[in-house]
């Protein structure tokens, strides 16, 4: 709980990744993925209750030794490629208004960023409390090499900039400050989310987050980047 407001954390793993099978259960230093974010969750000084989202019985069995508060079995047209993180929340938060559980903050938490701390979270929760009419925080990276600046398209099939101005001439530390969604971290009040569905609104925080922890995982070689990166950073 934070300034009397009730925190859900909520981890989504669906059992059917495509791009890399069983993603979200594969071990990484000697955890499951989805037992990062959930230790992250539990390990935050305010968040009151953390839930699994998941289609698989398989998957529930693993969060529930990772000590999470709570599953919940999501239904199949939930665990869908197509089925959005926005429709898997809300059908968390009807579950739980059902037991008579309601919550005034959710914090989503992505297996896929497994570089998330508590102490990240307790950062942005206290970002979001500090700072008035704010309905949701998320969390950005800046954008350098990849900044649009940098970028070019096709145009009668020959390469142009995309935005206006010639990169080539501009050094980085006088580009403007460019960010970019980095997925680790997303964080709304439940009447925000209900109203708006979506975590970005016309009174929206950005959380900023250094690039060694926005980091993805979709692949094997992201495995192994960021398998040295919690070495590197000494995340446990």
């Amino acid at each position: 709980m934070i300034d009397n407001k009730r925190v859900l954390a909520i981890v989504p793993a669906r059992s059917g990744s495509k791009g890399l099978k069983n993603k979200n259960i594969k071990m990484l230093n000697g955890k499951p993925l989805l037992g990062w974010p959930i230790k992250a969750g539990i390990n935050s000084r305010y968040i009151d209750k953390v839930v699994v989202s998941t289609d698989s019985e398989q998957y529930k069995k693993i969060a529930l030794e990772q000590s999470v508060d709570e599953v919940i079995l999501r239904p199949s047209e939930l665990a869908t490629d197509e089925a959005g993180s926005i429709d898997v929340i809300l059908h968390a938060l009807d579950v739980l208004k059902l037991q008579c559980s309601s919550f005034d903050i959710v914090v989503l938490l992505e297996p896929t960023s497994p570089l998330t701390t508590s102490g990240d979270i307790d950062e942005a929760l206290e970002l979001m409390i500090s700072s008035q009419g704010v309905k949701s925080v998320v969390a950005v990276v800046q954008a350098q090499c990849h900044h649009p600046q940098f970028a070019y398209t096709e145009k009668n099939r020959f390469l142009t900039q995309y935005t206006p101005g010639s990169a080539e001439i501009v050094r980085r530390q006088d580009l403007t400050e460019v960010y970019y969604l980095d997925g680790s971290l997303y964080i709304s009040t439940v009447a925000a989310i209900e109203k708006y569905k979506n975590f970005l609104t016309d009174c929206t925080l950005a959380f900023k987050v250094p690039k060694w922890k926005s980091f993805e995982i979709d692949d094997d070689i992201d495995f192994d980047i960021v398998e040295m990166l919690m070495k590197r950073y000494s995340v446990e």
